[in-house]
């Protein structure tokens, strides 16, 4: 009777370590990916800041891997939108692309005085 009891224990944690296991592997699920568009807040080599409506501000990590489409820089300012993967170490773009620059202000002329035209002469 002994030997049932301390096999069907044995069993019991057996099982609950397997359930245990189980549930630390369904916390390392995939990454997920998403989207934001919005203008560009801030950025340097290693990170972006979007403002989006929908989201507010959304920092991301750029690296090496990151894709530049068209080879278009993005610049503080730009509306982009960037596909990015959210996993345990954060949140990483995987694609920036430049929907609009910002525009660049338009270069006016100086106003300067015109010249005064030359009086008329009093009829003599």
């Amino acid at each position: 009777m002994k030997k049932i009891k301390a096999a069907a224990l044995f069993i019991l944690a057996l099982l609950v370590l397997t359930q245990a296991a189980l549930a630390a592997e369904k916390t390392d699920a995939k990454p997920k990916y998403k989207k934001v568009t919005g203008n560009v807040v801030s950025l340097s080599k290693t990170g972006i800041v979007v403002k989006s409506k929908a989201k507010g501000d959304v920092t991301m990590t750029v690296t090496d891997k990151t894709d530049i489409v068209n080879g278009k820089a993005a610049k503080t300012g730009d509306k982009v939108a960037v596909n990015y993967r959210t996993d345990k170490s954060g949140k990483t773009a995987t694609r920036i692309e430049v929907l609009s620059p910002v525009a660049k202000a338009p270069q006016t002329q100086p106003v300067t005085k015109a010249a005064a035209a030359p009086a008329a002469k009093a009829a003599p």
